[in-house]
């Protein structure tokens, strides 16, 4: 079997090959949209083209690398996805051109609606590093933390602020090799997550024998090392506090933890296993035969998506938009071109042309919309609703609403009344269909369509000027982003709300645990305290207390 592995680097590939020819191409510039033919002619050989019987991309950390062509081979095709906590709102379309996808975050993949996701996903991490087992009574450090820290990773920030003010642990930054170092020398490892994800410091603290203290990410984690027996899970920092407090006091216990996670790695998470497993997985897939005209859509909605959400990669959706214009009847063309046109409205210098362009696809939209699927139908009304916003016309949110089945309309009130009305009814919609949030992707409501429940509430926030109007939206929002990763958004439309609301302390409790997952116990702690006066008042202290306990918040009684 021909084997092309596009930056997928494992040494001990070739060990196992046998009669497989495996042959490593790679791309040595920045991220860019590139042809496959392009890392076929780099492997090919003197008087020789090289045909792949099967095709693996593993995508490279901190370079987007987009394949273009890739439905003109007719070879089963792999992707392995390792960052898709941040970049799934373009891997959605870019994996759909591949037959499997393998991942460490399969359980973001399983949570998108059906009418998107990829033909197949499998959990797979990247491999651990083999290293030596190293008593804890040997390790001169009790506990250690490795990771970049910048403006960007605001959790973080309040992570690392947290651990050196409650346990004098200094966060730093370092080479590979000199971390694996420092965390074979280190009993405890307390770990954060930026999207609720597996990362990369679960795995290599685990290699070098440390009892790993991470975020609870249910399934994704769980796949890899069994919680409890070989790392140990945290839901907030209260609850964090309480488990490092508890393992500092007992040293053998956190050995035990950490001996059983380096045998897990050495029995299952080596180069050598994923190497294997690549193998055989190579050898049991077969293609998926799709049309190729609906893939190349894919792949122009990647290159759109991934153009729409990073600056740097803006010049991808001109090569994007000329396959949409090349399939003007395609419903999914339509929708990103009217997508893109409504914002590129903001930065256009001849507006008048530009809004004339998104009239006109707007009315098509509108006069399509009601003959389409319902994930279909459920796009055109969000579409619909941005466009009344950002052309400022309420022809395009009545259109909206007759979108949206079994909804009695209240036709009294200000204009505004109706944009949140019907902001709350898409948003629920929304909700229903899993799109929630998109991680990753940096939405501003002054410029970008939403394309989620999240992104539409911020839409809708700015275009109110009620206060009790406000507080509805708000309402939501705090729900939405507290079931979801976004803590800095849960912890700032909560506090809003909180502000804005009446005083109840189910919402002072939810609030508190915005604060909590957030690293800020001592805000925490006060806005719980609040609560439960609250709840006293309220004459409902047992009900405040199973829900304080069933969130692992333990206050004393007053």
């Amino acid at each position: 079997m021909n084997i092309l592995m596009i930056d997928c680097v494992l040494p001990s590939l070739d060990k196992f090959a046998g009669e497989h020819d495996i042959r490593h191409a790679r791309w040595n510039g920045q991220g860019a949209l590139v042809p496959v033919h392009y890392f076929i002619r780099q492997v090919s050989r003197s008087g020789e083209v090289f045909r792949p019987d099967i095709l693996v991309q593993r995508e490279h950390l901190g370079r987007r690398l987009l394949l273009g062509g890739l439905w003109k081979l007719d070879c089963p095709k792999i992707f392995w996805a390792v960052d898709s906590h941040l970049n799934l709102f373009w891997q959605q379309h870019y994996a759909r051109l591949f037959d499997l996808v393998l991942t460490p975050h399969a359980r973001l993949f399983a949570n998108l609606s059906p009418d998107v996701q990829a033909a197949r996903c499998l959990p797979l991490t990247w491999p651990g590093v083999e290293r030596t087992w190293r008593p804890h009574g040997l390790r001169q450090h009790t506990a250690s933390f490795v990771g970049v820290l910048d403006t960007n990773r605001i959790h973080r920030l309040r992570f690392t602020s947290f651990l050196k003010e409650q346990y004098d642990i200094t966060a730093t930054s370092m080479p590979f090799a000199d971390m694996l170092d420092l965390y074979t020398d280190t009993r405890l490892l307390p770990n954060e997550s930026i999207c609720q994800e597996f990362n990369f410091r679960i795995m290599e603290g685990a290699s070098c024998g440390c009892c790993v203290v991470t975020e609870d990410i249910g399934d994704d984690l769980a796949v890899n090392f069994e919680p409890g027996k070989e790392v140990l899970t945290y839901r907030h920092v209260f609850e964090f506090d309480e488990l490092f407090r508890f393992l500092l006091a007992r040293p053998q216990l956190a050995e035990k933890i950490g001996k059983a996670a380096h045998e897990r790695v050495a029995r299952c998470h080596t180069e050598a296993h994923r190497s294997r497993f690549l193998l055989e997985t190579c050898a049991a897939l077969s293609a998926t035969r799709r049309e190729s005209r609906q893939a190349r859509l894919d792949f122009a909605l990647a290159l759109a998506e991934l153009g729409r959400g990073e600056p740097a990669c803006a010049p991808l959706l001109k090569p994007a938009q000329d396959i949409f214009d090349e399939e003007p009847e395609d419903w999914r063309a339509a929708a990103m071109s009217l997508r893109l046109c409504l914002e590129g409205l903001s930065v256009a210098t001849d507006k008048e042309s530009w809004r004339a362009r998104a009239i006109q696809l707007c009315g098509a939209l509108a006069a399509r919309a009601p003959a389409l699927a319902a994930s279909a139908r459920l796009d055109a009304a969000l579409l619909l609703y941005a466009a009344a916003v950002r052309l400022e016309d309420p022809l395009w949110l009545g259109e909206c609403r007759r979108l949206l089945p079994d909804v009695a309309w209240d036709s009294e009130g200000s204009p505004s009344d109706s944009h949140v009305q019907t902001a709350l009814v898409l948003a629920r919609h929304l909700g229903d269909a899993r799109r929630t949030c998109r991680p990753g992707f940096k939405f501003d409501p002054r410029s970008h369509c939403p394309d989620s429940a999240i992104e539409l509430l911020l839409l809708a926030e700015g275009s109110v000027r009620d206060e009790q109007e406000r507080c509805s939206l708000l309402a939501v929002l705090s729900h939405l982003s507290q079931q979801s990763p976004l803590r800095d958004l849960a912890l700032d439309s909560g506090a809003r709300y909180t502000l804005r609301a009446r005083p109840d302390w189910r919402i002072t409790l939810d609030y508190a645990l915005c604060n909590l997952r957030a690293f800020r116990l001592k805000e925490g702690l006060e806005e719980a305290l609040l609560a439960q006066i609250q709840a006293q008042e309220a004459g409902a202290e047992t009900r405040f207390a199973a829900a304080a306990n069933a969130a692992g918040l333990r206050l004393p009684r007053s």
